[in-house]
């Protein structure tokens, strides 16, 4: 079984770098060598011209190639990174789920005219701490649900005190309307990609039993 490759090899097999490899050493080899011929050979201006001109693209070769195979590598190093994650216990984890519900940024009178476009600002907006929240704690796949649906708790009790706060606002709709939207958020969330890649399947049994599913 051929063994598992270096990071050198990884490196070198980035499109950027590889190029960088094989054509900026060919680049300073040729400017060398016609830094080392040109005045041996009694050219003429035009000759000169051409050399100079020579010279001038491989030196911009050069450098675009660096910079490329230098941004290539730099996005590599950050895909390579690793979040620590922190093992907290079930209250802590839930009450951080809560916190996100409670507390978005989103608007919380959505108007009738634009209720699509609500939704997929409120999905964006908690989607978006959630995976922070993934990020920061191992949570296994099984216990997503558990998690959704305390951040669910949070975000009708933020609709509830603001409906009431604003009630004297004619253009949003009720918050019987209001809730109903409220399954389609969180059923986009529960298959979202991105949040199901951050679950953390390899959580050790004593772990998980912090997290019992209610």
């Amino acid at each position: 079984m051929p063994g598992k490759e270096s990071n050198v090899e990884i490196v070198l097999n980035l499109k950027w770098v590889r190029l960088a490899v094989l054509i900026i050493p060919l680049c300073l080899a040729g400017i060398f060598l016609i830094f080392y011929l040109k005045p041996s050979l009694g050219l003429s201006i035009s000759g000169l011209a051409f050399l100079t001109a020579s010279i001038q693209a491989m030196a911009a070769l050069s450098v675009v190639l660096f910079f490329m195979a230098l941004r290539q590598y730099l996005k590599f190093r950050e895909s390579q990174k690793v979040i620590p994650r922190t093992v907290v216990s079930e209250n802590v984890l839930l009450q951080e789920a809560f916190h996100i519900g409670r507390y978005p940024y989103v608007d919380t009178s959505p108007n009738p005219e634009h209720q699509e476009e609500w939704v997929e600002n409120v999905r964006m907006a908690i989607g978006g701490r959630l995976m922070d929240l993934l990020d920061s704690h191992p949570v296994p796949p099984e216990k997503l649900t558990i998690v959704l649906e305390e951040i669910k708790k949070g975000f009708r009790e933020l609709l509830k005190v603001h409906y009431v706060e604003e009630a004297g606002r004619l253009s949003t709709l009720s918050l019987d309307e209001i809730y109903a939207l409220i399954p389609s958020i969180f059923e986009k969330l529960s298959q979202d990609p991105q949040v199901l890649k951050r679950l953390k399947v390899d959580v050790p049994k004593e772990e998980q039993e912090r997290l019992p599913v209610k």
